[in-house]
């Protein structure tokens, strides 16, 4: 899926969503530069994302490529839950894979089914996604509604199409649990215009980097998630589209950036470029292990099939701690 490069200091590992396609060289990184204290205070032509991240990520293949564990297949048992994504809620009706289970010690396990249609004669299917089954639907980490499945689907995860509140924006991507949410304040929340224009300005700042062309047509996505002490985490997202009718996307940047005001620097990125590209958007943010800090959950955001990453935040920075879905 992904592979890392080191520059100068020691890597983080991070698995963003990508699917198994070739895909084309990766442009010739600037050299690394001494990292200004914000956005704001780099020159227009300084390479200021490289200079400023300990670590680069190129797509790649497999998921042997990366840093991410290969969780365990397992069928739940008695306390377990199951986290899923949502994709394209419209007019009350949703898709849905099961992506992770989570065991009552925290550990995360691979949801275990002999194929993606979750027949009727599959323990994980009888469990987790029989007719009527419901979910608790997620909006910046908070409940926002009731997911019911209502039959199974064909996919690469273990997939339902379900029930949402008619209530959601169209074509609303998220997440769903059976997981009881910590109390306090919503772990995900609006940027501020400083923070906005922070991460803006390092997603350009990678874009330039590499020749791709920044303009009008580019669509950003920016939210924020508080960290203890006062930080703030900023998970960002770029892409743009060719000029031609169905849309493809001609490249794609995520970003994560830690800081305060407008202060921010890179924590991890990932991007893609070329017709093939498959932009990683933020779906919601839910803290699985109870530590203060809530894992971030991606979702790919292009036509292939979905791939999904959890990203926590450890001792040595963020990382992807498990990866699924794809064919």
């Amino acid at each position: 899926m992904l592979t890392s490069h080191r520059i100068a200091i020691p890597l983080l590992f991070i698995a963003v969503a990508a699917c198994g396609h070739d895909r084309p060289p990766p442009a010739r990184r600037a050299a690394a530069a001494p990292p200004p204290t914000s956005p704001a205070a780099a020159a227009p032509d300084t390479d200021v994302f490289y200079a400023e991240s300990p670590v680069s990520h190129e797509s790649s293949g497999r998921a042997a490529d990366h840093g991410a564990p290969e969780l365990a297949a397992d069928t739940g048992g008695a306390g377990d839950h199951l986290v899923l994504a949502v994709r394209d809620a419209h007019r009350g009706w949703a898709d849905a894979d099961a992506i992770v289970l989570v065991k009552p010690n925290g550990e995360l396990r691979r949801p275990r089914m002999p194929s993606a249609m979750p027949a009727p004669e599959f323990p994980f299917a009888r469990r987790w996604l029989d007719d009527g089954h419901a979910y608790t639907l997620l909006r910046a980490g908070r409940p926002a509604g009731r997911m019911e499945v209502i039959g199974g689907r064909i996919g690469c995860a273990p997939g339902v199409n379900a029930h949402v509140p008619r209530g959601l924006p169209p074509y609303w991507s998220g997440l769903a649990t059976d997981l009881e949410l910590p109390a306090g304040p919503a772990p995900r929340r609006r940027p501020t215009p400083a923070e906005r224009r922070a991460m803006t300005a390092l997603l350009r700042d990678s874009a330039d980097a590499h020749g791709s062309t920044w303009d009008e047509g580019v669509s950003v996505a920016v939210d924020a998630s508080p960290l203890p002490g006062g930080a703030t985490v900023l998970a960002g997202s770029a892409y743009r589209r060719m000029d031609d009718v169905i849309g493809t996307v001609a490249w794609a940047i995520f970003v994560l950036a830690e800081g305060e005001g407008d202060a921010y620097r890179p924590a991890l990125y990932w991007r893609e470029f070329g017709d093939d590209a498959n932009a990683p958007v933020l779906l919601d943010v839910l803290d699985l292990d109870r530590d203060g800090v809530p894992e971030i959950f991606t979702g790919s955001g292009g036509p292939h099939p979905q791939q999904y990453s959890i990203l926590r935040r450890g001792p040595d920075g963020w990382r992807s701690i498990a990866d699924a879905g794809g064919c």
